[in-house]
């Protein structure tokens, strides 16, 4: 996550080397822009070294199977996920006037926010161990 953010910042860091280097003044959508950017990497680094100070989440786990993400992470997945798609229908239904590559941007980034706390492959693995249950 952490290299998300770095990430995040290296596009910012090219759009205003890009956006400075233009004949013309920066409008509002380009600040918009690069605002998403920066607000986006700046949420990444923070969950990152929020997560890395927290504590080891395998304390606690039986070590019989694989160890079951901590409830906080999963519902801060979740409610990340939610938001994201609640996002993507917002930025498809916003009129062309109010910008509506921010909440475009944001909600795909929260997307990508939730499956680097919460992979597929463990959401995957409950969903088979689901339909494994209910066969037998």
């Amino acid at each position: 996550m952490f290299c998300i953010g770095l990430a995040s910042f290296g596009v910012l860091a090219w759009a205003l080397r890009k956006g400075i280097a233009l004949d013309r003044a920066l409008d509002p959508g380009d600040i918009v822009f690069m605002s998403v950017f920066a607000i986006f990497g700046s949420f990444c680094v923070f969950m990152a070294w929020h997560l890395f100070r927290s504590p080891s989440t395998l304390e606690g786990f039986p070590e019989q199977g694989a160890p079951a993400p901590p409830r906080r992470r999963v519902t801060l997945s979740n409610a990340c996920s939610t938001a994201g798609v609640i996002l993507l229908v917002l930025s498809a239904l916003l009129p062309e006037h109010w910008y509506p590559v921010v909440p475009l941007f944001v909600g795909i980034a929260l997307l990508a926010v939730s499956h680097v706390l919460t992979p597929c492959e463990e959401r995957l693995e409950k969903l088979r161990k689901a339909r494994a249950s209910v066969q037998l």
